[in-house]
């Protein structure tokens, strides 16, 4: 799945959401911490829109940083 997030018409805001729900719910909150930062340098790289504004994202990396 990593490999395909570097493609701007597959990377949304939802998507990204959606993603950071299923690791919540599995518990893996490095995975959830490695997604977000590496969308972070995708997108100062490649210079996408940044998907990042979304509240509900910026609590849910903030939860996995707590965790």
């Amino acid at each position: 799945m990593t490999k395909r997030l570097d493609d701007p018409n597959v990377i949304s805001s939802e998507v990204v959401y959606k993603l950071l729900i299923a690791f919540r719910e599995i518990q893996d909150y490095d995975a959830m911490v490695n997604l977000v930062e590496g969308l972070d340098f995708l997108n100062s790289i490649h210079n996408y829109k940044n998907c990042m504004n979304s509240i509900l994202i910026t609590y849910l990396y903030a939860f996995a940083l707590n965790r």
